[in-house]
This record gives structure tokens, sequence and C-alpha cells, in this order.
């Protein structure tokens, strides 16, 4: 995800085997996801619904049923607007001079819980004072994060943050919390949305981890961070376009890492892959891009910054 804090020493590199037999074809596509919940909640705007560029339409959380209580938080619009920053969610946030929770009621299941931030000043509130944790149930999502210097590190105007975390019950609480180590810090959060997701995490099994003999076990007491989603190959994908999960997808090609950066194949027309009715289009292929060379082979070595603010 390209506007989402990365935060480490060294980068993490990923080397990936690309076969010069390149499998290409059409797909006769499922339906799409549908989710049970979609929340989008423009934290700080007027009372009254938005659409963002991508023609999502956002609902403000003033008197909204989601906030705990707003007598502890303060709603700003941003002091200004770098050109490369959307109307919405960005110009508009909600301020958190101490402990604040949003309590949004949803179906037990497996959720997509994104958080977008902007590091403008707010009234008397400026962002390099803003340094605080974020947690749901019993995992911190972010620990005395600040969305200021994560963009400065990053050269990035904005950030958004997205996990996937299961929840148990009937309502998913997330509470901002102002650092107490640092005077005068504060929270403050632009735009939540909650989006459900397929439940692909129920089975009790063991992921292999890339170069390594090792394995470790994702159910649903793992809370996930994303930390990349590239289209190899393709261009970026806005959530709009993507299979009812409302995912950001990018191009890869920024993270390339070496001359060996392979040329990009787009489908063959002539072949065509049918998947069974049951398979929906978010675990399979829409269509496959391929990355090759003109020897036997190529490595293809990708640079991704590790993410070490996620606790869980």
């Amino acid at each position: 995800m390209r506007n989402t804090a990365a935060t480490g020493a060294r980068a993490a590199l990923v080397v990936f085997l690309c076969l010069s037999a390149s499998l290409a074809a059409t797909v006769v596509l499922g339906d799409n996801y549908v989710p049970t919940e979609k929340i989008l909640l423009n934290c700080g705007a007027v009372p009254q619904t938005t659409t963002d560029t991508d023609g999502r339409v956002w609902t403000s959380d003033i008197g909204s049923k989601y906030p705990s209580s707003t007598a502890n938080s303060i709603a700003a619009a941003a002091a200004t607007q770098d050109p490369s920053v959307p109307q919405v969610p960005y110009m508009t946030a909600r301020i958190f001079p101490s402990n604040f929770t949003y309590s949004f009621p949803v179906a037990s299941g497996r959720k997509f819980i994104r958080l977008y931030f902007y590091p403008s000043s707010y009234n008397s509130y400026n962002a390099s004072s803003a340094i605080f944790s974020v947690s749901t149930g019993d995992y911190t999502l972010l620990k005395n994060f600040s969305v200021a210097q994560t963009t400065e590190a990053l050269n990035f105007a904005y950030v958004l943050k997205e996990y996937s975390v299961n929840v148990d019950g009937e309502t998913l609480d997330i509470t901002f919390s102002p650092s107490k180590t640092y005077q005068g810090a504060f929270a403050f959060v632009n735009g939540i949305e909650i989006v459900s997701m397929p439940d692909v995490y129920s089975s009790t099994g063991a992921a292999s981890i890339v170069g390594q003999g090792a394995f470790f076990t994702i159910d649903n007491t793992t809370a996930l961070e994303t930390a990349y989603r590239l289209n190899v190959g393709g261009q970026d994908i806005s959530p709009s376009s993507d299979t009812g999960l409302f995912r950001s997808w990018y191009d890869d090609s920024p993270y390339i890492y070496g001359a060996a950066v392979g040329v990009t194949a787009t489908n063959d027309t002539n072949v065509t892959i049918r998947y069974p009715s049951s398979m929906p289009t978010y675990g399979s292929c829409q269509c496959i891009l391929h990355r090759k060379n003109d020897g036997t082979q190529c490595k293809c070595q990708c640079e991704l910054q590790p993410h070490l603010d996620f606790r869980c």
C-alpha cells in the first residue's frame, strides 16, 4: 500500500522468480463479493454525505451513532491542502485531546479497518504534536504513532493504514489514545472505513515464510496489517474497480530493484479459463499479467520497507 507508514532500519528484499513459460489467459468472472458492512466515515465533516474522487459516498460522524461521545473531541477543518491530497476524507478531522472510542455495530466476522490521516494543522492543533495509539479489542494497531513524522520520512502527503481484524461479537470498537509520554500530545483521524471481508482464515493452517523453513499459523485470532498490495505488471486499481472489497492496488514498477525489470505481457485473448461458479472473483485471477525476459528465466527483485509499528 503506497500511502501506508513504513518504519524500519533496513529494507526487506523479496526476490520473485519468473519462469519464461508465461501463462496468459482470459478469465470468465464470477460475481463480485458483496460486503455485509460498508461504512465510510468522514470525520469532522459537516453533517451531510460527500463523494470522494473514486465516486464513493462518505457520511459525517457528526450526529452519527458511531462516536461513543463527542464531548471530549473537536471537529476541525485542515488549514491547508496539498495539491495531491483528495478533498474527501482528508480535509476535515476529529481531534482527541483524551481517549476516544468509536463503536460500530457489525456482524461477527473478519473486517477491513482503514484509517485515513493527513498531517495538517487543525484549529490550534499542530500535527507535529499528534502522537497517539490506536487499538481495537486486544489488538494495538498503532503505537506512539506520528502522522507528521511518517509522511515526512516517506515523502508522502497523507497516510492510509489498513488492517484485517476478526470480530467475535456484534460491536467493533476503535479507540484513539494520545501519548502520555509527550506533553500536549493529541490524537486525530480524518476518515474511518469498515468493510466486511470473506472468512478466509477460519480453518487452522500454516503459511510458509518466504526464504525460510519456518511456518506461521494464521487463523481468526490473527490480526493483519497490509504493507503493500501490488498489481504485478499492471497499473493502479482504485477501490471502486476492485472485486467488492474496495482495496487499492498499486503498480509494482516503483518497487523493482535493479536492471532486470522484465517485460510486461498482457493476456492472450485466444485462451480462456473458466472458473467454477462457486469460485468468487477475489479468489481467482481477473487478468494475468506476467513479467518475463528473453532468457530461460529472469529474477525480478523488489525492495519493500518493513513495517514495525504494528503489534498484536
